[in-house]
């Protein structure tokens, strides 16, 4: 019976990590049915109503949870789906208490650090959440103590005369949404070198406050440096403020790469607006930003609009017939191919992937479609951000993507008939 309980349990958790909560229900069902006393498959049970917006019977399924084990790492994890069912039912005072009982289960557990800095980010306490949204990023933190080691951690002290490694392992829409901290570190340092991903070579470069870069993972001479710190950490360490996340456009396009382009994207008049339906794929939330681009195919037939697709990697090949959508995007060599592009077009409407961020930092129109949980940066409510004064939000309220589309097509026939 127990391999059948763990067989059960996992491949309830191996279906919810891919966002299908129907088969995950079933694969709890069938657990609890020999093994009702199992907490573990009650939270499971508690996340698959929830992906299935039932969350009266999600809150169920977590109480019984609770009921059965009321301590410990299990009953940690069921306060912190509480928590997210009651952010998503506007209740944010429950959600915070939810989460901090999570936490205050099972203080060491990485998900109930990371959920307590979701919460506070999406009631808008952002400054006390980043230590906590941090933890997220505890795998980077070992890994460059493994490989710069030997360098010191910059913690804030004075970089009069020092020089500063700057290192981001994370994503390409992570490292443009913190290059804009680059020209403020820059000023207290006697030089700033940025070792970051190869298609974010060329595009940071030119970035402001940049004196040398580095691809991720080539040999590093730490004798060339005097401290090194983790591009993330940057908010909490320099600020959340106006004064520096609202400071648009700190990127700019390559002239050069932005006239090869142009042919391609040619001038008929029509609106230009490239589109992205889909990030990452090895992004462990991917399904939940995602989305096919049938989906998107209401947008179809606005008139006055040409559209290009900016996705790139293996979803890039998706169409929908009699749907004109250019595939620019896998033609990208880099980012600052992309952002050659985006720098010609009239609006970008995009996933949370990296052409969100590209294009506010590039302080180019963008329409950001965002799943009910968002991540951290987004908050939790509203349709503009500080982080991109241009970017303008569209929400979902439940986990079904038509309101906004439809939002989203609505939109863009005013903008088009304007």
């Amino acid at each position: 019976m127990i391999w059948r309980l763990m067989d059960h349990a996992n491949l309830a958790e191996a279906l919810l990590r891919e966002g299908k909560y129907r088969a995950a229900w079933s694969a709890c069902d069938m657990g609890l049915a020999t093994a009702p006393n199992n907490a573990a498959l009650y939270v499971c049970l508690g996340r698959a109503l929830d992906g299935l917006e039932r969350p009266e019977e999600a809150i169920a399924a977590c109480d019984a949870a609770l009921r059965l084990e009321p301590a410990g790492a299990t009953a940690s994890a069921a306060w912190g789906v509480k928590a997210q069912i009651f952010t998503s039912l506007d209740e944010g005072q429950k959600a915070l208490d939810a989460a901090t009982r999570s936490l205050e289960l099972a203080p060491q557990r990485v998900n109930a650090l990371t959920l307590m800095g979701d919460v506070l980010s999406w009631n808008g306490d952002l400054r006390t959440a980043l230590p906590f949204i941090e933890w997220n990023w505890v795998d980077e933190q070992r890994r460059c103590h493994e490989r710069l080691g030997a360098l010191p951690v910059w913690t804030g002290d004075d970089l009069r005369g020092r020089r500063l490694l700057v290192t981001h392992e994370q994503g390409y829409g992570d490292a443009i949404q913190m290059a804009r901290y680059l020209p403020f570190l820059r000023a207290r340092a006697s030089r700033l070198a940025l070792e970051c991903a190869p298609a974010s070579l060329e595009l940071l470069r030119h970035a402001p406050g940049v004196d040398d870069v580095l691809a991720l993972y080539a040999p590093v001479n730490i004798e060339n440096y005097d401290a090194y710190v983790r591009m993330m950490l940057l908010p909490r360490m320099l600020g959340v403020g106006p004064e520096v996340i609202g400071t648009t456009p700190y990127l700019q396009a390559d002239p050069q790469r932005i006239t090869t382009w142009r042919a391609r994207l040619g001038v008929d008049g029509d609106l230009r607006v490239g589109i992205a339906w889909a990030g990452n794929a090895r992004h462990v939330f991917d399904f939940r930003r995602s989305m096919p681009l049938e989906l998107l195919s209401p947008l179809s037939d606005v008139r006055g609009v040409r559209w290009f697709s900016l996705v790139t990697g293996e979803r890039a090949d998706e169409s929908v017939p009699g749907w004109n959508v250019e595939p620019i995007g896998c033609d990208f060599a880099d980012l600052a191919d992309a952002a050659a592009v985006i720098a010609q077009l009239d609006l970008v409407i995009t996933v949370d992937t990296a052409a969100a961020h590209l294009a506010g930092a590039l302080g180019r129109p963008v329409w950001t479609m965002l799943p009910r949980r968002p991540d951290w940066r987004w908050a939790g409510n509203g349709d503009a951000t500080p982080w991109y004064p241009t970017m303008r939000l569209f929400r979902e309220t439940r986990a079904d993507w038509s309101t906004v589309v439809a939002n989203v097509r609505a939109a863009l026939e005013r903008l088009t008939q304007g």
